[in-house]
């Protein structure tokens, strides 16, 4: 893909009265370092500081970085200003290591010269029950003002009752706690169990997160094998929000690998099929809960967004 440079792009404002804009503002986490970009961490920093720059829509990025521990480690020691950073950076830090380490982390990175929010910190689950995640992990999260991030794993064959018991324990959690759904590799889910589980996170108000293979906003199936979209998926979620049991599940399912652009409307209202809401409804559900997208680029979901906003009608004035 060839991208623009910085003196030829032309700089895109987000409107608020456009669905597609108040849905993908602040849609992304960048995790430049994961496959199938997988970056080194100097070049993801480059990538991560540049966005203001080298994107039209740089308004699409909520958290600058998501690191694993020792990476959120080397962050800590790492001089930001010679990246050009606009302070303060928001980073995502994952659980890879054990849980003394990853305190001595967050504590380094709460006390670095430049300003650094940890906005979330992710935990895989591992078999173990999410009240017990919830309760190791939960007091740590809320002392940094992060919110607790949980991944089961929706790959195995129980996975229905792992959902609903990482669905219980965050929904009668004091803290803020998220579900983390993956889509991509080894324990990734595909648009069935995705739909299975973004009506419970939303039927509950609980936060909700997914990661992997969301690149572009509606997946044309000619062109790309992986079947989901990020508008799709962003759509959907508001959608089951807002309208709750009156989108079904399956109708959910089908939003997720729709590639016909006439099912859906991004105008003053955010339609697919005969399920609607406004653009006041929008913004009222995305301040509900949180939800980002875990994205190891994003220059082609900014780059395509071009070509979907003409065909759906959207492109600025």
């Amino acid at each position: 893909m060839n991208l623009p440079t910085p003196a030829t792009l032309k700089k895109i404002d987000p409107r608020s009265d456009s669905a597609l804009d108040c849905l993908i503002e602040r849609l992304f986490d960048y995790a430049g370092m994961f496959p199938p970009a997988q970056r080194d961490f100097e070049s993801a920093l480059r990538e991560s500081a540049s966005c203001n720059s080298s994107l039209r829509r740089p308004w699409l990025l909520a958290s600058n970085l998501v690191l694993d521990t020792a990476h959120s480690q080397k962050l800590s020691e790492t001089d930001l200003s010679v990246y050009g950073f606009n302070p303060p950076l928001s980073v995502c830090v994952l659980a890879t290591e054990p849980f003394e380490t990853v305190k001595s982390v967050l504590t380094s990175l709460s006390k670095t010269s430049s300003p650094i929010e940890i906005s979330s910190l992710e935990v895989k689950t591992l078999g173990k029950p999410s009240r017990a995640i919830i309760a190791e992990w939960g007091e740590l999260a809320s002392q940094f003002r992060a919110m607790l991030a949980i991944e089961p794993d929706l790959s195995q064959e129980n996975w229905s009752a792992e959902l609903d018991s990482c669905i219980e324990g965050i929904s009668k959690a004091s803290q803020r706690v998220a579900l983390k759904c993956r889509l991509t590799g080894p324990t990734g889910i595909g648009a069935e169990k995705l739909a299975v589980a973004l009506c419970k996170a939303c039927d509950t108000r609980s936060h909700f997160k997914v990661t992997g293979g969301l690149h572009h906003p509606v997946v044309d199936p000619s062109s790309h094998s992986y079947p989901m979209g990020f508008v799709a998926v962003a759509a959907a979620v508001m959608l089951r929000r807002v309208l709750g049991a009156a989108i079904s599940e399956s109708s959910i399912a089908q939003l997720l690998t729709n590639s016909s652009h006439e099912r859906f409307s991004y105008g003053r209202n955010l339609r697919f099929d005969n399920h609607q809401i406004s653009v006041e409804q929008l913004i009222a559900a995305k301040k509900s809960a949180h939800f980002s997208i875990g994205s190891c680029s994003l220059h082609e979901p900014d780059h395509d967004l071009i070509a979907f906003a003409e065909t759906t009608g959207q492109s600025p004035a």
